[in-house]
């Protein structure tokens, strides 16, 4: 928790709106002194009516007390490093320094706190052990920058890295504070690069690596990961010792210290099992559904054809009656499909009339049970036999945001529970009592007004909701079942291990 964080939220996030900062009274001081942690002895420098940084350096020259905090800045586009120089220590909040330049300046143990600068240039410059929190760097020159023993906090829901540039940076130690709750959240950091930087026993467990980053040859030794992050990393310099963690303050037993042999198997293995690719060939593609399937927005249509394909040969293994015929005519109707819409359509009528010819029914004994939760880093299932698949599993379980519980019942019923939170931190919980329906293939609940409402499904360890629990997919007869604070919703969950 951020307890240290004041309530004032004083400034915009976009080089397109500045609203004038409040005038603030003792009061509101104080919540600025405790959201930079510099002190009650700092100098409160408010320069709103100051118009230059040199103008601001040489206020800051004037008092013999340090360090300074300075407020309501705004010097974007100029050369602010002479300001820096000066601030040592201190702290800058709610300053607009979008487009500035830093290039090359020293600020060192130095706090930044709801402030933006967004395309500025501040490569070459010494950051050692300067704190942002609630920072807009949307587009920032890093290249080069030393970072060691800083923090990059999200907090007041005004952090963004989008499209940030770290390229060379030194980040030993760096430590990146990323709450659940959508208030702390480092929002829109996608697309960012860290090539070569060193990472050397810096905390990215908070992190989000979803979107396009890259990491080419950036140093990871002792540097602890969210384990999400396995199967998007690609190209670092691996040392000794990576440390799977969810987020900074985990408890040490659900850790996972791996070697970097170990770490580097693990990660090839999940980018290989990754590869977004159907089960079939697409450089030639025969027909509109191919095409589809193959083009860059068919990556749900590339999962479906894989399970699909998964499903099949399950079938076909099982020996069921005529599943190879009914397959080819399937082929050949997916092949009329001349709609996105259709092509859909089919993959899920196939996918249903084979796992209802399967059979997915559980067999679970009165107070057994079976706990999914979600696949944090999918791998084979002879890799999800080994050793070192059981040493992370600790941690995979205390990364996973969604766990659903099944538990037996007299008479074949099974009984569902399942939490989990979204990715902004609001809660969501599935409550049902169920049964097997063996025409559909489904575990049906029955409502409060008697209607059968399809639950789930589970095929190869796989743990199917039919509906997710959100406004948008759940129907009024599944809604009570689930209570759900958007955006959280429950997606297909897996039995990690067997307890």
């Amino acid at each position: 928790m951020l307890e240290f964080f004041g309530a004032v939220t004083l400034v915009a996030t976009h080089l397109t709106a500045f609203p004038e900062p409040a005038v603030l009274d003792a009061d509101g001081i104080e919540e600025v002194r405790t959201a930079c942690g510099v002190g009650e002895n700092a100098t409160f420098l408010d320069a709103r009516s100051i118009e230059t940084a040199q103008a601001v350096a040489d206020r800051i020259d004037q008092t013999s007390i340090s360090p300074t905090i300075v407020y309501a800045a705004d010097l974007h586009g100029q050369d602010i490093s002479v300001l820096l120089e000066r601030l040592e220590g201190g702290c800058i909040h709610s300053s607009i320094l979008a487009h500035s330049d830093a290039s090359g300046a020293k600020w060192q143990r130095g706090s930044m706190v709801l402030s933006v600068i967004e395309e500025a240039n501040w490569s070459k410059a010494d950051l050692t052990g300067t704190r942002f929190a609630g920072v807009n760097a949307k587009e920032i020159d890093f290249t080069g920058a030393t970072m060691d023993g800083g923090k990059w906090i999200g907090a007041f829901g005004r952090s963004w890295l989008f499209k940030s540039d770290f390229t060379d940076a030194s980040m030993r130690g760096f430590t990146f504070k990323c709450g659940r709750p959508e208030e702390f959240d480092c929002r829109g950091n996608g697309q960012g690069k860290f090539d070569r930087v060193d990472f050397t026993d810096a905390d990215l467990s908070e992190y989000g690596f979803l979107g396009y980053r890259s990491f080419d040859d950036a140093i990871f030794e002792r540097t602890r990961i969210n384990p999400f992050a396995m199967r998007f990393l690609k190209g670092m310099n691996v040392g000794d010792t990576v440390i799977l963690a969810a987020r900074t303050d985990q408890p040490e037993e659900t850790i996972a210290v791996l070697s970097g042999r170990d770490f580097r198997k693990l990660n090839d293995k999940a980018v290989r099992f990754y590869k977004d690719e159907p089960s079939f060939n697409c450089d030639r593609p025969k027909s509109f559904a191919d095409e589809q399937t193959c083009s860059q927005w068919g990556q749900p249509l590339r999962r479906m054809d894989r399970e699909l394909e998964t499903i099949y040969q399950s079938a076909i293994q099982r020996r069921i009656s005529g599943v190879r015929g009914q397959h080819r005519l399937w082929r050949r109707k997916r092949s009329t499909c001349e709609q996105p819409k259709c092509v859909y359509q089919v993959y899920h009528a196939r996918r249903d009339e084979l796992l209802a010819q399967l059979g997915t029914s559980l067999n679970l004994e009165p107070g057994e049970t079976m706990r999914f939760e979600q696949d944090v880093i999918p791998l084979t299932e002879s890799m999800r036999r080994s050793k070192l698949y059981r040493t992370i599993l600790p941690a995979l379980r205390e990364a996973s945001r969604q766990t659903v519980t099944l538990r037996g019942l007299e008479g074949g019923k099974v009984q569902l529970d399942g939490k989990g939170l979204g990715y902004s931190g609001t809660p969501c919980t599935w409550n049902a009592v169920t049964e097997y329906d063996k025409a559909s293939g489904w575990y049906v609940a029955r409502n409060a007004e008697g209607q059968k409402v399809q639950s789930f499904r589970v095929w190869a360890n796989v743990l199917e909701p039919q509906y997710d629990g959100s406004e948008r997919d759940t129907p009024p007869e599944a809604e009570e079942f689930f209570e759900c604070v958007p955006p959280a919703y429950f997606g297909r969950l897996r039995m990690l291990a067997k307890d």
